[in-house]
């Protein structure tokens, strides 16, 4: 046999195991995405709650009910243990999109971009009670750097519905009776 087509078979051998392992890992994820999907699917269910808005983040997941006005999260603890939260957005006060950064020291941004020092991206909303609630989208520690324009995006449109939401009901109790 020739150098070259033991070399040839070597080479579609390892393409061969590195194809494999890659379809056992896009398997893995997606019935750990289907797992989750499931998992909201009966917590909302449970809580008589049809999610008119669904947002799927690393180890979080949210559901809006716009009509009965609650919002359920529900975040991933271990491999299959959940924790769910749910909030009424009648209890909510306001929302908004936070941006936490690292210490930048000085001379830091005109080496580096704003970015490399964010280290993450939440929806926050203050509660009437004092309390908050915050839901991470970006985590330097989870989140590659690339994603970040994509999870402000849908931080940003998740804090749009919430707030139109609260702005709803702030009109309608406030409507003067003539």
């Amino acid at each position: 046999m020739s150098t070259l087509l033991i070399a040839a078979v070597l080479i579609a051998a390892i393409i061969a195991i590195v194809v494999f392992l890659i379809s056992i890992d896009k398997k893995q994820k997606q019935n750990a995405m289907n797992t989750f999907f499931n998992c909201l699917s009966k917590t909302g269910s449970l809580n008589k709650l049809n999610f008119t808005s669904q947002e799927f983040l690393n180890n979080i997941a949210i559901g809006l009910d716009a009509p009965q006005r609650k919002l359920l999260i529900l975040t991933r603890v271990d491999r299959d243990v959940y924790r769910d939260r749910i909030i009424n957005l009648d209890h909510v006060q306001c929302c908004s999109v936070k941006k936490n950064y690292d210490y930048i020291n000085a001379g830091d941004l005109k080496t580096n971009r704003l970015e490399k020092h964010l280290e993450e991206i939440v929806l926050h909303m203050n509660l009437y009670d004092g309390s908050s609630a915050d839901i991470p989208f970006y985590s330097h520690i989870n989140d590659h750097i690339s994603r970040v324009i994509e999870t402000e995006e849908k931080a940003k449109r998740w804090e749009a519905i919430i707030s139109s939401l609260l702005n709803d009901r702030f009109k309608k109790n406030n409507l003067k009776v003539v």
